[in-house]
């Protein structure tokens, strides 16, 4: 089982003003033949936005027959070159004591997060030096973690969802959640025996597994890769679907 992509989160010391950043960060507005490592092509802030490709997002309200922007308060992203790569960075606005938080998604090597926050600092940096301070203090990272993995696999056949959800219902520790009217996918959930986590309440709760199985036989795999379990959570996952093939089958 091959790593996809992992989301890297990365925290530090002091606070910044992310709604200052987002107006003054130097953002590519012109196409450019290279880009250089640490561009950025498009920043938004809420729901404004700038940059060369910056693009707002719409949902459609069937009630009112119109559209409006959706996007995330308390937050400023932005899409940065590193080393092979295109990665999608998230500043979270400073909540009570916790200082501001990165969380740093496609991400294939660690090393590609770690450059994307010196990036970041000498930014900081830069503007600092033109006499616009985002942090009250100096800056620097306190710590980096790898908060998710993504792989992606394929079964090699297509699948009956309603069987799959059928055999994986509470099948060796799984749990199959899928509505047959409103899903394309069946999501199955794994909650470790041997490795717990903290809730978003503080609460002691089993690390948890996700795949997410769809009629093609594509399966995008969710987790965090704590001692190895994820391989071994992976290894379970496929001699069950092995040992129901015949039924799930298409």
């Amino acid at each position: 089982m091959g790593i996809s992509t992992r989301v890297i989160s990365i925290s530090f010391n002091t606070d910044i003003n992310i709604e200052l950043f987002y107006h003054y960060i130097p953002v590519v507005t012109k196409e450019k033949k290279t880009y250089n490592l640490g561009d950025i092509d498009s920043v938004q802030f809420e729901n404004l936005g700038r940059g060369l490709c910056y693009t707002p997002s719409y949902k459609y309200y069937s009630e009112t027959d119109t559209y409006k922007q959706t996007y995330f308060k308390n937050q400023m992203s932005f899409n940065m070159y590193v080393e092979n790569k295109i990665i999608n960075v998230k500043i979270f606005k400073n909540k009570k004591n916790n200082y501001n938080k990165l969380n740093i998604t496609s991400v294939q090597d660690i090393t590609q997060a770690t450059d994307a926050a010196r990036y970041i600092l000498g930014y900081i940096k830069y503007l600092s030096q033109k006499g616009v301070y985002v942090c009250k203090t100096p800056i620097y990272v306190n710590h980096i973690r790898s908060v998710s993995v993504r792989t992606s696999f394929k079964l090699g056949f297509k699948i009956k969802r309603e069987k799959l959800h059928e055999q994986f219902f509470e099948r060796d520790g799984f749990w199959s959640y899928f509505d047959a009217l409103n899903d394309i996918k069946v999501k199955i959930k794994y909650s470790s025996n041997k490795y717990f986590t903290k809730d978003s309440d503080g609460n002691i709760v089993p690390r948890d597994y996700t795949f997410i199985v769809f009629s093609t036989g594509s399966v995008n795999f969710f987790g965090i890769d704590y001692c190895n379990e994820m391989e071994t959570v992976y290894n379970k996952f496929i001699t069950n679907i092995k040992k129901v093939k015949h039924k799930i089958i298409y």
